[in-house]
């Protein structure tokens, strides 16, 4: 197959998408297929055209970057017609697009996580804002975006995160008949392991002065609110002897406050951007993400891999891999403090068995079974392109 993916800024050292179409680009290369990512603008280091075993082909479609209501709109349409003009075999969409063979939404519907993501705000801040954000061009032409891909091919099949991004569309778009696939995040297992745990939680304590033998919970993101930070901060009330490791970029001020205010200020360690992800799961003993909404979080899949049980949300689609009360808990709401304290209370109280149960459980995560879903529901489509083509 011969595949157009469009992506806003193609820099694979960005993490998250970048990473992820990096990582299945390469998969896709050893099984002998090609792809070629349609982005406006290249940064770290790639050059447009160039590909090799490991990376796609990069082809620059040239638009306005400002204003971005207008960026969205030309790189919307433009990247269908260069797609269209090269000949290629399947359009793949994984942003807002104005047409798609196939489309894998991995922040689900924009309208439903643009509702979500003022959610934990006081009324009167959420109402101040929606307002805003009605004011914006980008957010009308979003809007429009996140629908249009739908209805300018009916044979769209979307590739589904999990159970949430499915519910977020079908609350979107109910007069839209989808043709869901759901494919769950997959995990390069051999990146991800516990068996330098301690030594891991040696380093990951040493820092911020924490006891050997505290347990320690860490939370990674850059949206502290969003994510439900400060729900695990309150939780910590009825969670004696834990400290939590927060790493992340997003606002920290107000959080530092509220650990002030609860007397949690010496348990509550912010680290900043952490590097080596994989070494921070395996040097604590919970991963929380108490998130008000996730497609299918990555980091709650690393987590488990590198044999650290997790706690989230029902609101997060990662929990929908996790049995609770063996790789970790499922909380039905992110503001359920007394249930998440009881979660952290059990872990510490049984931990190795946490630990085996996720490490069992990170089997059935890998990379490899997630590009193999990926590559037949790829095949089944360009298949189906074809029989329509010749009839």
């Amino acid at each position: 197959m011969n595949i157009s993916i469009p992506i806003d800024v193609w820099d694979p050292r960005r993490g998250g998408l970048e990473r992820y179409l990096s990582l299945l680009a390469g998969s896709l290369h050893a099984r002998g297929h090609r792809v070629t990512v349609l982005c406006m603008r290249v940064e770290g280091g790639t050059t447009p055209g160039a590909q090799d075993a490991s990376t796609p082909a990069v082809e620059i479609v040239d638009v306005p970057w400002s204003p971005r209501w207008l960026r969205e709109w030309i790189f919307a349409s433009r990247s269908v017609e260069r797609h269209r003009r090269s000949g290629r075999d399947l359009l793949y969409a994984v942003r807002h697009a104005r047409q798609a063979d196939v489309y894998q939404p991995h922040g689900g519907s924009y309208r439903s996580a643009s509702r979500t993501a003022l959610d934990g705000l006081p009324p009167g801040v959420r109402v101040l804002k929606r307002v805003l954000r009605a004011l914006r061009p980008t957010h009308h032409v979003l809007s429009w975006l996140d629908g249009r891909v739908f209805r300018a091919g009916p044979g769209v099949v979307t590739l589904s995160l999990s159970r949430v991004v499915e519910e977020s569309l079908e609350r979107a778009f109910p007069d839209v008949e989808f043709r869901f696939e759901r494919i769950p995040n997959g995990v390069p297992l051999q990146g991800f392991h516990d068996r330098d745990r301690a030594e891991q939680a040696r380093a990951l304590r040493a820092p911020h002065g924490i006891p050997h033998g505290s347990p320690v919970a860490l939370f990674l993101a850059h949206q502290f609110r969003a994510k439900g930070l400060g729900h695990l901060i309150r939780a910590l009330s009825s969670a004696p002897g834990w400290h939590v490791v927060v790493g992340g970029r997003g606002r920290r001020g107000p959080f530092e406050a509220l650990a002030r205010s609860l007397g949690h200020d010496d348990r509550v360690h912010f680290a900043g951007t952490i590097e080596d992800a994989r070494a921070a799961y395996a040097g604590a003993d919970a991963f929380v993400l108490p998130t008000y909404y996730d497609s299918c979080s990555l980091s709650v899949l690393e987590s488990i891999a590198s044999g650290t049980p997790a706690i989230t949300t029902r609101q997060n689609g990662a929990s929908e891999l996790i049995e609770p009360g063996r790789e970790g808990f499922v909380l039905d709401a992110p503001c359920e403090e007394d249930a998440l304290a009881r979660a952290l209370g059990e872990i510490a109280s049984d931990a190795e068995s946490f630990r085996e149960s996720a490490r069992r459980a990170a089997k059935e995560l890998s990379w490899e079974a997630h590009v193999d879903r990926i590559v037949e529901a790829l095949q089944r489509r360009r298949s189906e392109i074809i029989a329509a083509q010749a009839s």
